[in-house]
């Protein structure tokens, strides 16, 4: 026969074994927090194009590119409702600039460089939008991946910028007219 453990060996077993618990999830979060990249914050100084710009970190120049979308090309055109083409690279990047005017605030967090050793970044503006979804939002840019496709569904819904007639993708475009290296 087994007699039963008294209630406070009990009692003290199960704090032990939520006490490792505790232990395990506050080494989780140190490696998750050890692992995140660093949020650079600095201000606006100039967008290059629909997805890409240049913000001053201390004193410092950081060509950054926006993740999970794709803008138009400063080069690009666009054909409107009636066919008529226009310029939606260069809109395109009006309108980020006019989202974030030079001097803005804007917090980044780099998850990596591409080939131009622009960092690509998850970034927001001042006042805690993420500038991104504000881009794909008014049409002037597509969304690359799928944090974005809410955004991007609006956009269409309401012919927004770049849907407000037929364009290429970005990338289509880019095949179509590559870079001179």
């Amino acid at each position: 026969m087994v007699t039963p453990r008294p209630a406070s060996r009990r009692w003290r077993t199960r704090l032990r074994a939520f006490g490792w618990t505790l232990i395990l999830f506050a080494m989780l979060a140190a490696l998750w927090l050890v692992q995140r990249p660093p949020l650079r914050e600095g201000r606006m100084v100039f967008a290059s194009d629909g997805d890409s710009f240049t913000i001053r970190v201390e004193g410092a120049l950081r060509p950054i590119r926006l993740l999970g979308i794709d803008a138009p090309e400063l080069a690009q055109a666009c054909q409107d409702a009636r066919g008529q083409p226009w310029r939606c690279g260069t809109r395109a990047r009006d309108a980020f600039s006019a989202l974030a005017p030079r001097g803005a605030g804007i917090a980044c967090r780099s998850e990596g460089k591409d080939r131009f050793d622009r960092e690509l970044s998850r970034c927001a503006l001042a006042d805690g939008r993420d500038l991104a979804a504000q881009l794909v939002r008014g049409g002037w840019a597509i969304a690359t991946t799928e944090d974005y496709l809410v955004e991007q569904d609006l956009a269409r819904a309401q012919k927004r910028g770049l849907w407000q007639g037929e364009f290429l993708t970005p990338a289509e475009w880019r095949a179509a007219n590559p870079r001179k290296e």
